[in-house]
């Protein structure tokens, strides 16, 4: 059950022992050149405290003894890290390049596959029958097209001078309407004889009493004829 699910491993090969072996080389001559620095400093300052103690043979072993680590030893240690620094480079130039192959393989592989899908597809097929369909479209719109020509040249056939017969019709009996309508308000506003003498006895009964009415005067309701004498003799 386990098996199952664990992730394929791919074979080591010797190109991978290879590079695995040159980086290893790389990092141990690295840590090597980092201790020789760190031997040479310490040297350094080990003869620098001999002058000041005036130790000048204890001094002079310790700059001795430095300037071989760091002429011979050192220099040589530092020349092959440089030298294996370049084959690092190129084996990663080289890992960059087989990445490269492979992803240029990988996608031939998928662009094969996908050109064998579409030549099962039968493009050339497919395209003859979609230019069949799209004329057949075009044929039935055009059939459309003539069938509507056809009813609206059936609607131009209804004749011309009945329709303008029919619309002064309307026209006229609208007409009509309004004058009945007119006719009507008028009527509204006419005044009978009578009422209109009433209404002028009143007003003028109103405007007398507005006249001669004092603070201390009780007002009575005089008839038409009195008011209309005493309009008369104020004026």
């Amino acid at each position: 059950f386990a098996a199952r699910r664990a992730q394929r491993v791919q074979p080591v090969t010797e190109a991978d022992r290879g590079a695995f072996h040159v980086v290893s080389t790389r990092d141990t001559i690295a840590r090597q050149v980092t201790a020789l620095e760190s031997r040479v400093l310490e040297l350094d300052l080990k003869a620098r405290n001999a002058v000041v103690r005036k130790l000048r043979t204890q001094a002079l072993g310790y700059l001795r003894l430095k300037r071989h680590v760091e002429s011979d030893v050192l220099a040589r240690r530092q020349q092959a890290l440089d030298n294996i620094e370049r084959i690092v480079l190129k084996l990663q130039q080289a890992a960059s390049d087989v990445q490269l192959l492979q992803a240029f393989k990988s996608g031939t592989c998928a662009l094969k596959g996908l050109n064998q899908e579409a030549e099962d597809m039968h493009a050339e097929r497919i395209f003859d029958d979609w230019a069949d369909q799209a004329l057949r479209a075009d044929e039935i719109q055009a059939v459309m097209d003539d069938g509507a020509a056809v009813v609206a040249d059936g609607m131009q056939d209804v004749d011309d001078d009945a329709l303008e017969a029919e619309l002064e019709a309307l026209l006229a009996a609208d007409e009509q309407k309004e004058a009945a309508a007119s006719d009507k308000q008028k009527e509204s506003n006419v005044v009978v004889p009578g009422k209109q003498e009433t209404a002028d006895e009143d007003m003028l009964a109103n405007a007398f009493n507005k006249v001669t009415l004092s603070p201390d005067h009780t007002p009575s309701e005089p008839n038409a004829a009195e008011a209309k004498e005493r309009i008369a003799m104020l004026e």
